[in-house]
């Protein structure tokens, strides 16, 4: 019988037949998902159905089974190598399957970030398609549209020595008297430039992934030996940021708090929902949850001036109001 690995990111427990890298091993409590790498690489994988859809955001090529399992597949359009993942028709188990083409690492990244996500949403988990920063015991949420800076502005937070919580996927968990964002895995992507403007620490970066272009030549730092800088435990939650449009002349950033009921449409085009199917469906789902989450919980918007050369500052002046919520 092939070892299990178990570990536990997200508020859930994850049993795995191959060894995570930067992921702790958890007490080998009943796993909620298990995953299995079960592929022969030298065995090209069959052509998708006709019926398959591709998700015009993610650019996942997704379908579904008889049995109500379905399949998520990525082509990197590079080599044209294919990766997929077939999650089960409750969600409980995940078989991985990819060409020879394909590096294990690239998976690992791709199992710990999208496809756990859908995981999530398929357990029924609210989750926001967000950064996690960690600032006097509280968790800062910070969303936004693709090229509004959340990348970068987590990186700077963590540059200044405020832990990640986690990158990517913001797991809530309505606890008594708090709302809680459980703990992801110790990675942190960033650009490459970035990167530079955070200084010598920061260089060198390895690659996000190795092969494929699917995601452009973004980096990541790797907190895993570095206590200081990761939160591998749930915290609660302190505010979340929405950030908007950069400001070319602004010298400051701003930051406004939203009624409830303008925060409440915005949170849920940034849940993370996977099938694009069962978004509306997961999207009234989720909604007592965020409605119960702006009752307990700041939401504002934030506008931050442009240009990296701006970005340290920035980041402080973002951890200083979240601590501010705290005194």
């Amino acid at each position: 019988m092939t070892a299990l690995y178990h570990y536990r990111i997200y508020g859930r427990h994850l049993a795995c037949n191959r060894r995570l890298p930067c992921v702790e091993s958890a007490s080998c409590a009943k796993p909620d998902f298990v995953v299995s790498y079960r592929s022969d690489p030298s065995r090209p994988l069959a052509d998708a159905p006709a019926a398959a859809v591709c998700d015009p955001i993610t650019r996942e090529l997704v379908w579904e089974d008889r049995d109500r399992s379905f399949h998520l597949r990525y082509t990197d359009p590079l080599n044209g190598s294919r990766l997929e993942f077939t999650i089960s028709a409750d969600g409980a188990s995940v078989a991985v399957d990819w060409d020879e083409a394909v590096l294990v690492d690239d998976i690992h990244r791709v199992l710990l970030g999208p496809v756990f996500g859908w995981l999530l949403a398929q357990a029924g988990t609210v989750a926001l398609h967000a950064n996690t920063v960690a600032v006097d015991e509280g968790a800062c949420v910070i969303c936004g549209h693709s090229g509004a800076g959340k990348s970068s502005t987590t990186a700077a937070m963590v540059a200044a020595g405020h832990p990640l919580l986690a990158d990517d996927i913001a797991a809530l968990d309505p606890q008594a008297g708090a709302m809680a964002v459980h703990h992801g895995y110790p990675h942190l992507r960033l650009w490459p430039d970035t990167a530079q403007a955070l200084g010598p620490d920061w260089k060198n970066l390895p690659l996000v992934f190795q092969r494929t272009a699917n995601v452009g030549e973004k980096y990541y730092r790797d907190l895993a030996d570095m206590p200081g800088l990761f939160r591998a435990s749930a915290l609660p939650l302190r505010a979340i940021y929405l950030l908007g449009p950069r400001i070319a002349d602004r010298s400051a950033i701003r930051v406004d708090r939203l009624a409830n009921a303008q925060a409440i449409p915005l949170l849920l085009k940034n849940l993370y929902l996977g099938l694009s199917a069962q978004r509306h469906a997961r999207m009234a789902q989720s909604l007592p949850c965020i409605a119960e989450l702006v009752e307990r919980c700041p939401v504002f918007t934030v506008q931050m001036p442009d240009g990296l050369d701006r970005l340290i500052m920035s980041a402080e002046a973002l951890a200083e109001h979240a601590a501010s919520l705290h005194a």
